[in-house]
């Protein structure tokens, strides 16, 4: 047996060519994609580290000027929790002794399944009338309360109906933190 011959055009696998070509790649698309997603990945972590950051919601519009503490009534913010048990609302105030504000909340638990607006509108007024400067609510419901019910709350959070069967503002301010993710029925919205 003789041995393969090892020349030009002899190869390990067989015969290839022994001309050589040069190849020019065009990376301008590849680096189009490239640049596109290094925008959005640092795009969607300085959303996340904005999502994360504890904040608080501006109590002075941009035109407004900064009240005088000694000239304002004093206020409170209300942050009302949605769960299964029922509703729960603590208050908060930047001028106010924590003393004075515990027991101001309180737990409204539920009435045969249903929350009791009646009562939960009850409650926000008293708090209202002892400080009237209060505008602002906060609703923090669980993932798995309902769209209608949010509604309710926040409806029943807003406004109450007076004697003479007028609409009297309780909280002008009410912000829903969270988002619904069932209806009525329990189906999962989409």
């Amino acid at each position: 047996m003789s041995a393969p011959n090892k020349g030009i055009g002899a190869g390990l696998f067989g015969k290839e060519s022994g001309t050589s070509y040069e190849v020019y790649l065009n990376l301008t698309p590849l680096m189009d994609v490239m640049s596109n997603l290094l925008f959005f990945l640092l795009a969607s972590f300085g959303a996340t580290m904005v999502a994360i950051m504890p904040t608080t919601v501006p109590t002075v519009a941009s035109g407004e000027s900064t009240p005088d503490p000694e000239k304002t009534e004093d206020s409170v913010n209300v942050t009302l929790r949605a769960d299964g048990t029922g509703l729960t609302l603590k208050c908060e105030s930047d001028t106010l002794a924590p003393d004075l504000l515990k027991d101001l909340g309180g737990k409204i638990p539920k009435k045969d399944g249903q929350y009791d607006y009646k009562q939960l509108t009850a409650t926000l007024k008293s708090i209202k009338e002892k400080y009237r400067a209060s505008k602002s609510v906060v609703v923090v419901p669980d993932d798995n309360v309902p769209y209608e019910i949010i509604v309710k709350i926040l409806d029943a959070a807003r406004d109450t109906r007076l004697v003479d069967t007028k609409n009297a503002i309780l909280f002008p301010d009410v912000v829903l933190s969270g988002i619904a993710t069932h209806d009525a029925d329990g189906n999962l919205l989409k």
